[in-house]
């Protein structure tokens, strides 16, 4: 059961679910000034799609400068150093490309070296060398040239080290981002002023000032209700990191004072479930106070069925933690949506698929069965576990929420797998004591789910599944990532 490191380091932490345009205002004096045009040349979209990006000939006609510079797919070390050379001068259209492309380009980045950071070499470097944080004066005194290397590329891609209890993360450098000033439209600089607070010390306190960050969470709410395109993606995973610090707390610390019955927490979350009456944060609220039980997975599950879809969502999920026999259930029902047809087919189908796992007959006794669900843009991803004490089975599903349909990776892309195969295998990458993955491996269809940074696939093989990751930067290569904001 191999996954992301990313993934699992924030789950592990309890600080993010275990997901991932705006309008003008947030709340009073929290709302950052909205940004001035600035002078630029036209823009008629950034090069994103990917539909072989890297340039082997001159930018056709009619591209801004940013966009001609984008598309001779430099580095991030390039793109960032570019954006914090140039942003004074750049409209907040073109400043937006840079920083969309630099945030993508760090998905790579970070994907790498959230691994290799455990090495000794690296674990002194930043331990020792640096004083524990990433500090741009202190990278050239590392004496090892690799190690060096790999440092200065995340501080010039404006990437900063985030310790989640004691496992360090490479991130974007908001507060980095945020000396940039008003070059950004006002959505996006509210973002970044929320993701500057929430990585800083804003909140932090003992206990953490819960009412600042209840506020802050109810203002990026009301930013999505609008939003689209690149903010919408970048808010959408704020939302949710942000409510998961409040519900979770650090270890899952707050999650015991609601087992606990603990008056000063309840009375906290009953305080904003009044004071944000509408919002779906104050919705969790009400439904973390009102419950009795004292089943922890069935709590935990209460709090990720509310971040399972962005708050504005007309859709809602609710897990079910069953315990019968010998057999422990976690699955999930979709209500809600605008098509009771579209919504009884997406039930359909995860039922389907998760009963059809169910038929794999191991002869054990104690069987676990869970539901795992994410949403990335228009698209809901199942990951269905089925497990017992020598048995592990999974499948995986990927549905359109407009059409409750499933959906492949050639739907996704627009085109047949042996278009794009090569393409794919190029951007997928394997690490040591990981299978091979060679082109005769993928084969439609291909079983993968989508979350907020990235696309897995996973493949069969006889003595267990393998797992292969493609951050979304890598699948421009393929596809027009957009379409999964």
């Amino acid at each position: 059961m191999i996954k992301r490191l990313t993934a699992v380091v924030l789950c592990a932490a309890m600080i993010t679910a275990a997901l991932a345009g705006c309008s003008a205002g947030t709340d009073g004096a929290q709302s950052p000034s909205a940004s001035q045009p600035g002078t630029s040349e036209s823009v008629s979209g950034p090069p994103i799609s990917g539909e072989g990006t890297t340039s082997a000939s001159p930018p056709p006609s009619g591209l801004s400068t940013v966009e001609a510079f984008l598309y001779d797919e430099p580095d991030g070390s390039a793109v960032g150093q570019y954006l914090l050379d140039n942003a004074a001068s750049l409209a907040p259209s073109d400043a937006e490309l840079l920083l969309e492309r630099l945030i993508l380009l760090q998905q790579d980045i970070a994907a790498e070296l959230n691994t290799r950071v455990w090495e000794t070499d690296y674990l002194t470097a930043l331990n020792e060398t640096m004083g524990g944080v990433l500090d741009p004066d202190k990278i050239d005194n590392i004496p090892d040239v690799l190690v060096r290397a790999d440092f200065r590329e995340a501080s010039d891609a404006v990437m900063t080290i985030v310790r989640y209890e004691e496992t360090p993360v490479f991130e974007t450098d908001w507060a980095r981002v945020a000396t940039l000033g008003n070059v950004f439209s006002e959505p996006v600089l509210a973002l970044i002023e929320y993701q500057s607070r929430l990585q800083g010390v804003y909140y932090r306190g003992n206990p953490i000032k819960f009412d600042l960050l209840a506020a802050d969470i109810a203002a990026v709410e009301t930013l999505l209700a609008e939003a689209d395109g690149f903010a919408r993606w970048q808010l959408r995973q704020l939302w949710a990191h942000q409510t998961s610090v409040l519900f979770y707390g650090a270890e899952g610390e707050h999650l015991d004072f609601i087992m606990n019955g603990d008056s000063v927490f309840v009375s906290l979350l009953q305080g904003f479930a009044d004071e944000y009456a509408g919002t779906r944060f104050a919705d969790i609220c009400a439904q973390l106070v009102a419950y009795s039980g004292d089943d922890f997975t069935e709590l935990s599950l209460l709090i990720e069925s509310g971040l399972v879809f962005p708050p504005d969502s007309t859709y809602r999920a609710q897990f079910t933690h069953t315990i019968e026999d010998d057999m422990e259930y976690a699955l999930v029902e979709i209500s809600g949506g605008d098509d009771p047809a579209v919504t009884q087919s997406i039930n359909d189908a995860i039922n389907d698929a998760t009963q059809a796992l169910m038929q794999i007959d191991d002869g054990e006794t104690y069987i676990r069965v869970r539901n795992y669900v994410s949403v990335c843009g228009q698209y809901l991803s199942i990951d269905i576990y089925y497990s017992g004490l020598r048995f592990f089975h999974e499948t995986m599903l990927v549905l359109d929420l407009k059409t409750g349909q499933p959906v492949t990776l050639d739907d996704l892309t627009g085109k047949p797998l042996d278009e794009y195969k090569e393409a794919l295998l190029g951007v997928v990458p394997q690490y040591a004591g990981q299978y091979p993955l060679y082109e005769s491996d993928l084969v439609d269809p291909l079983e993968f789910t989508l979350s907020n940074d990235s696309l897995t696939i996973m493949l069969h093989y006889p003595d267990r599944p393998e797992y292969y990751t493609v951050t979304i930067n890598g699948l421009r290569e393929i596809m027009d990532v957009r379409t999964l904001y």
